[in-house]
Parts: C-alpha cells; sequence; structure tokens
C-alpha cells in the first residue's frame, strides 16, 4: 500500500471511529447502578409506569447514539434533549453512570420548551422546536476520588460483584442530582420537565477507537439510594 493510501485509509478509519461513545440508556423506574455482565452490556431495569424518561418532542426513546460525537470537528461540547415525565407530581432525582476512557465533561441543565427561539439566552433546536437552557442541575458524584478524578471503590461490589480484574477507566462514576420538582406551570398529568445533558471536551482529546458507556437513570425520591 502506498503512503499517500495507507493515510487515506488510516484517516477513514479514525473518522469511522470518532468517538464510539456507545450509549445513552433511558432507564425506567429504579434499579441498580451498573450491574456487572461480561462487557457491561445489560443493566436491569424495574419498570415504574409512573415516572419515565422521554426524548425531545417528547417521543419514546430507550437508547440514544452518541456515536455522532466528533471532538475534532471544531466543535467542543455535543447536547442532547430529554424530558421526564410522571403521572404523579412527586419529587424525583437523576442520576448518571458512565466510564472514564474518554475525557469527557458531562452536565445536565434544566431547559424549558418555548414556541420561538428566545432573544437572550442560550437554547437548543430540535425538530424545529426550541428549548431555552437554564441553570445546571445540581448534583454530585458519588464515588469520585478527589485526587484522580476517576471512580473509588465505593461501589465496586455492586458493579462487578466479586470480579476484581477492572481496569481502572471501566469502573464507572455515578452522579445523582439533589432532589427535583416538576415546575409549578404543570397542572396536569401527564406531568413534564425538559433536561440538556451536555457532552464537554478540550482541545486535547482526540478522536480514538476508545468507548464509554453512559446510562441516564430517573428515579423517584423514595427509590433513590444515597
Amino acid at each position: 500500500m502506498n503512503p499517500d493510501k495507507k493515510d487515506n485509509w488510516q484517516k477513514r478509519q479514525l473518522i469511522l471511529a470518532l468517538v464510539t461513545t456507545a450509549l445513552l440508556a433511558v432507564v425506567l423506574g429504579s434499579l441498580a447502578w451498573f450491574q456487572y455482565t461480561r462487557k457491561l452490556q445489560t443493566l436491569t431495569e424495574v419498570h415504574v409506569p409512573s415516572l419515565w424518561l422521554e426524548g425531545a418532542n417528547r417521543q419514546n426513546i430507550k437508547t440514544v447514539d452518541l456515536g455522532e460525537i466528533n471532538v475534532e470537528g471544531g466543535s467542543f461540547n455535543k447536547r442532547y434533549v430529554f424530558a421526564v415525565a410522571s403521572n404523579e407530581k412527586n419529587p424525583y432525582r437523576l442520576q448518571l453512570a458512565h466510564t472514564t476512557n474518554i475525557d469527557f465533561t458531562y452536565t445536565i441543565y434544566a431547559a424549558q420548551r418555548v414556541e420561538t427561539p428566545p432573544s437572550t439566552g442560550d437554547y437548543e433546536t430540535v425538530s424545529g422546536t426550541y428549548y431555552q437552557i437554564g441553570s445546571p442541575v445540581s448534583g454530585k458524584y458519588q464515588n469520585q476520588d478527589s485526587k484522580t478524578k476517576l471512580a473509588d471503590i465505593t461501589y465496586h461490589s455492586t458493579t462487578y460483584g466479586e470480579y476484581s480484574n477492572v481496569q481502572k477507566n471501566a469502573e464507572p462514576l455515578y452522579w445523582k442530582s439533589d432532589k427535583l420538582t416538576f415546575p409549578a406551570t404543570e397542572t396536569s398529568a401527564p406531568y413534564i420537565s425538559y433536561y440538556v445533558l451536555d457532552v464537554s471536551w478540550d482541545k486535547d482529546v482526540y478522536n480514538t477507537k476508545e468507548t464509554d458507556l453512559i446510562y441516564l437513570m430517573v428515579m423517584t425520591e423514595g427509590n433513590s439510594t444515597e
């Protein structure tokens, strides 16, 4: 293979790989954190019909592919709009679990669906619908080492059971929001709150074949584990 063809082939491979940030798994109801299976591919679910997650514009979603993220495309973040819906106006918490192969920062913002583009502030557009972005949702990581910023062993046994041969970046971080409530303007079921998941990175992150798993969960306040 001549050098030019080899370089082009490698470039295509890099673009195809992009950042194969695998999965935003939308999970209904309550569940244990990442429960270990051979390749971290299975998440145990308990369906609770009174509380669920939806995509932007309230479409039903099970998984959202994050594989189109291109960290070398000139932008340093990618956003995804989602909604929390419920038949009961009870408090809830958002939870985010992710591995750390790629140096991404995950931030969840409160959002509001509006009819026209806001004249001030930031917003996202999904299929002709506008979502004004508000403040970051307050919360904290439950098992982050203060020095390395990677996961400590707090939830290792919950995640992997007795399996101990785990690469450090495959030990997932678990983030949990403070208590959240539905807007006062939501007066009839289903009650809806909109959010934006922002995935950001800096200039030192490059497209590689690394893969991360990302799980987004909503749990009733009563089911949320401290």
